[in-house]
């Protein structure tokens, strides 16, 4: 198997560029042997402490919003899940429910998002925790998707896939959701250019070898992510996503790899996550969580040495530990208290 990602280097021009933005996602393979592959990029001059939640049922939340008076959204979670942030509980940066429907967010240039107000308004990664909380496959997550528009002075795009490895790529573009799935995501992939443009170049360089090699960091990895999802061919689900994870990796002056996470296509899966310097998956056991109230909010931080399963490791929210998370990514002052005391606005029923 390391041969043969070794080869699909050499047919796909894996080159050294200049950086782009981050992250890298693809999917491969069937419910019975596949999932999602999703690579966390991050700046070197930024802290990157990560940690996993626990995120109840029968949750009631209220989006934030910290641009606008504008109304905000209001729900209650339908399902649990285990998310993963470096920005603190009710700010994932990805994560998977109980019924196998996986969202990550990735850096975009130029995401222009809603501003109709006949539609409330949430933080763009609780947008994410939002269809995680009330969306078991990927066409209910989008029919949520249309109810509630994020906000956010990031540029993000996002992708999905439930456990019936049936994908997404979720942008906004010109204020409008541009949804692609089923039949017009023929790549199942995603990186930090939008997926149109990532598409041609693939098919491009499925027609004429010749222009797999791209200048463009950000294309080059699509390329690269989607040759990895067309040429599974059965190998051992795990060590494929690692290695072709290590494949796309960036390790450049401003941006380096900080974890891998690979989730397979099922309800109450395995969720299989590492640093980059590891050579063995660390694991999340879902059929082991309990995603009632009393253990909603609990969390520990990655462990960038740990392994094995990781279950055991969750402990009650620590309103620190949030502060903690805040404080290590650029926000503006005016927001961090809200962001710090979001998770006590929620209501566990």
């Amino acid at each position: 198997m390391i041969q043969r990602i070794r080869v699909l280097a050499v047919l796909l021009g894996m080159i050294a560029s200049t950086p782009a933005f981050a992250c890298s996602s693809f999917a491969f393979g069937t419910p019975q042997m596949g999932g999602l592959a999703h690579n966390f990029d991050w700046y070197n001059q930024m802290g990157y402490t990560a940690a996993m939640y626990i995120n109840a049922r029968n949750t009631t939340k209220d989006g934030l919003n910290l641009f606008t008076k504008d109304p905000v959204a209001h729900w209650t979670s339908k399902y649990g899940s285990v998310t993963y942030s470096l920005v603190g509980r009710e700010f994932p940066v990805g994560g998977q429910n109980e019924k196998g429907l996986i969202v990550h967010a990735q850096q975009i240039t130029g995401a222009v998002y809603p501003t109709d107000t006949s539609l409330p308004v949430t933080d763009a990664l609780q947008w994410m925790q939002y269809l995680l909380d009330t969306s078991a496959t990927i066409d209910e997550a989008v029919a949520n998707a249309k109810l509630i528009r994020p906000m956010t002075s990031l540029s993000l795009h996002y992708i999905l896939c439930d456990a019936s490895s049936n994908c997404a790529v979720v942008e906004f573009v010109n204020g409008q959701m541009v949804v692609y799935s089923h039949d017009q995501l023929p790549a199942r992939a995603m990186t930090n250019t939008d997926y149109s443009v990532s598409l041609s170049t693939w098919q491009s360089c499925q027609q004429d070898k010749s222009t797999c090699q791209q200048s463009d960091n950000s294309l080059q990895r699509f390329v690269q992510s989607s040759g990895l999802s067309a040429q599974y061919q059965s190998q051992e689900p795990m060590q494929y996503a690692l290695a072709g994870l290590n494949f796309v990796a960036q390790h450049n002056s401003q941006i380096t790899t900080r974890y891998h996470f690979y989730t397979p296509a099922a309800a109450n899966p395995t969720m299989y996550f590492a640093s980059d310097a590891q050579t063995a998956w660390q694991s999340i056991d879902m059929s082991k969580i309990d995603f009632s109230c009393a253990n909603g909010g609990k969390y520990f931080e990655v462990d960038l040495n740990g392994t094995g399963e990781q279950s055991a490791k969750f402990i009650p929210y620590d309103v620190a530990e949030q502060t903690k998370l805040v404080n290590q990514v650029p926000a503006k002052p005016e927001w961090k208290p809200l962001m710090i005391n979001y998770p006590t606005t929620t209501t566990c029923h």
